[in-house]
């Protein structure tokens, strides 16, 4: 497929990945009044459920990207993706509202089975990418050298 056709199903994929990627900071929303009413969660206890899945993410990316070096990406990503099934089938029948923090803590850990390369993560890096997929382009890593 080329041309404007293409270029539409492309725009697509890509909007609809950013939107499935993101469904996982948000999808707790709705659930607020539940985690307070039935697991006697307080306005600080239900922030650091939200807050604990964004910092486990972000500081568990650049151990899920040397393991991406290391191992490979495809056994890293079936890795990554069954640890977040486990952490969101565990959520779903949580009774404590630790078990709902900490499931939360591992899911963000997990990195949705995505996690970065640590060569591309740093914009000091003078090292070149070592992104050669098509796709590695999308995520600004294909064949792409930072000014060091």
């Amino acid at each position: 497929m080329s041309g404007r056709a293409g270029v539409r199903l492309r725009l697509v994929a890509l909007l609809g990945a950013v939107g499935v990627a993101n469904v996982a900071y948000t999808v707790l929303i709705p659930f607020v009044p539940t985690l307070n009413t039935v697991f006697q969660m307080s306005a600080v206890l239900i922030g650091v459920a939200f807050a604990g899945f964004a910092a486990t993410k972000a500081l568990c990316q650049p151990l899920g990207g040397w393991l991406v070096d290391r191992i490979g990406g495809r056994t890293i990503a079936i890795a990554g993706l069954a640890v977040t099934a486990a952490a969101t089938g565990a959520l779903a029948v949580a009774t404590t509202s630790g078990q709902v923090v900490a499931c939360r803590f591992v899911w963000g850990g997990s990195g949705k089975g995505w996690p970065c390369r640590p060569s591309t993560g740093s914009p000091r890096s003078s090292a070149p990418s070592r992104g050669t997929a098509p796709t590695a382009r999308w995520a600004g890593s294909g064949r792409r050298r930072w000014p060091g």
